[in-house]
């Protein structure tokens, strides 16, 4: 949902690295592994940095797609607790037919009913769950008083050769988040076995 690809990302990434440190988002990236995350690799000393691929999410892009989830949430609610009534009522009619009648096949679609009204319970729990989320998310956004043509999110792929278990050199990742208004860089997935799967580019 989140993702994005802009047209100029390495220019607008080159722009943000410039104004943070001396040695960019590059070097903050090789300073993040070098200190915390080689220690996760087979063989450490065996390290090699390949390259680092960047992609950004604009503040328009990810607010709209934020405020669309944030409906669809609402509808899958309201829906839910329609089913939980809907079947509330039959699995009551049901427990009082199959209890008065002593019908093993009415007793056994209560329990099924009921088990659906458990489904539903959990499915509008998590919509729930998810519109505060989002909500939160849209919020913490429009703190940072972003513009139309802020990046609110960097995301960086950064490419390694390191020795496998097996002693051949194998290459992998270290997946980062930076978000450039609050000077934040995140380690999302590390230590991934790398495939790559862009069109007209194979992985060395």
């Amino acid at each position: 949902m989140r993702t994005v690809i802009q047209a100029a990302v390495l220019l607008a990434v080159s722009a943000l690295t410039a104004c943070h440190t001396e040695t960019g988002l590059a070097g903050r990236v090789s300073t993040e592994i070098k200190a915390k995350h080689l220690k996760k690799l087979n063989d450490p000393g065996s390290y090699e940095a390949v390259e680092n691929r960047y992609d950004s999410v604009r503040y328009t892009t990810y607010r709209a797609e934020l405020l669309d989830g944030i409906r669809q949430n609402d509808v899958a609610i309201k829906a839910n607790t329609a089913l939980i009534a809907k079947n509330d009522k039959s699995a009551k009619g049901i427990g009082y037919y199959g209890l008065a009648y002593g019908m093993a096949a009415a007793q056994q679609l209560y329990g099924e009913l009921q088990a659906a009204r458990q489904e539903y319970v959990d499915a509008r729990a998590e919509a729930k769950r998810n519109r505060a989320d989002m909500v939160h998310d849209t919020l913490a956004l429009a703190r940072f008083k972003l513009t139309k043509a802020d990046t609110y999110l960097v995301k960086i792929k950064h490419i390694y050769r390191a020795k496998n278990t097996a002693g051949a050199l194998q290459l992998g990742t270290f997946d980062f988040d930076y978000y450039p208004k609050r000077d934040s860089l995140v380690l999302t997935a590390s230590n991934a076995e790398y495939k790559d799967e862009t069109p007209g580019r194979q992985a060395k």
